[in-house]
């Protein structure tokens, strides 16, 4: 069986934060587990003024006007946390050794499991009756270096077109509150 090997997308986001929506474009490759690389730019400045960061297994780095510097290290432990759930979202990546999958109590109608995989941190995954992944929970590190944040994902039952089962959109919950919504327009996998 072929595994993905890199996830790439494009589409637009918003990052709740206070009271205040921030618009932005994106552009993301992941090696799932591995490494990845975001892009982001406020839609109003254009990608001329965008962002980008790398995260790898050695650590992590901001560019922005041409200048790269380190991560601080909660913010590469948060980050890499956050990759690491597109990779479990992946699902064939469970059936790797070393992954533990066990049946968890059902919530408002969905079937769960509970996925402990060495490169991710524990996370609960929900499906529908028609067993498509609908929703996803995990804690992962503050990248402020404070208690960890737990978080929801909500998938959308719209697919991006191609071999991978892939939504569409994605809302992102932290602490209970919103906190990012991502559009794809542009999504595609490659295999190794």
């Amino acid at each position: 069986m072929s595994q993905v090997r890199v996830l790439r997308w494009e589409g637009d986001a918003a990052l709740h934060i206070g009271d205040r929506d921030l618009q932005l474009g994106v552009s993301t490759m992941v090696v799932p587990f591995e490494w990845a690389r975001s892009t982001s730019w406020i839609k109003q400045e254009g990608p001329s003024k965008a962002r980008t960061m790398l995260i790898t297994p050695a650590g992590g780095w901001g560019t922005r006007g041409g200048k790269t510097n380190p991560l601080p290290t909660p913010m590469v432990e948060h980050e890499r946390a956050q990759f690491a759930t597109y990779g479990v979202m992946l699902l064939a990546p469970l059936l790797a050794p070393g992954v533990k999958l066990r049946r968890i109590a059902d919530a408002n109608g969905l079937k769960g499991i509970l996925v402990e995989h060495p490169r991710a941190q524990p996370t609960e995954l929900f499906f529908d009756g028609d067993d498509e992944l609908v929703e996803a929970r995990n804690s992962v590190p503050d990248p402020e270096g404070g208690a960890p944040l737990p978080q929801r994902f909500r998938f959308s039952r719209e697919r991006m077109p191609g071999p991978v089962r892939w939504p569409r959109r994605l809302t992102l919950e932290q602490k209970g509150k919103p906190y990012f919504d991502l559009t794809l327009t542009r999504f595609e996998a490659a295999f190794a």
